[in-house]
């Protein structure tokens, strides 16, 4: 498996997400507010169609897999935010995520199982005070 065989499918992954999240002066993913949640109804119906497993916890944080991994193995988590600042890049937070699926992906495909679980996870709300509220504390969530 070489990742560098996924570079076109990471380009459309990233040229749709910029669609879904153009504000037409750069890209816009409020917290929980519609580009976030369109990006993530995107990736989880994409992960759903490339055959993987996709867990949506109670913050509305998505969280992929291949499927068979329990949702209690211990695994390597691969992700980051897919929320922006304002009119911010489109690569904001949101290569973390697409590296991990394009891994994701790239096992499904080629009926591989990797050695270890590889969890993929899609934070929401990461950047909500640029938008007057904080929402999310990473450093509460990481120590809990």
């Amino acid at each position: 498996m070489f990742i560098s065989d996924y570079r076109q499918l990471a380009t459309n992954l990233f040229s749709d997400i910029y669609q879904l999240s153009f504000d037409g002066v750069g890209v816009t993913r409020q917290s929980y507010g519609p580009g976030e949640t369109a990006v993530a109804d995107y990736l989880s119906r994409f992960a759903r169609e490339e055959g993987l497993s996709v867990h949506i916890d109670r913050a509305a944080n998505l969280i992929f897999s291949q499927k068979g991994v329990n949702e209690d193995t211990p695994a390597v988590w691969i992700g980051s935010h897919i929320d922006s600042v304002p009119q911010g890049g489109n690569f904001d937070g949101l290569a973390g995520v697409i590296a991990g699926l394009l891994i994701l992906v790239a096992s499904q495909r080629e009926n591989r199982r990797l050695p270890v679980p590889v969890k993929v996870a899609a934070f929401r709300g990461e950047e909500s005070a640029w938008y007057g509220r904080l929402i999310w504390d990473p450093v509460r969530y990481l120590a809990a």
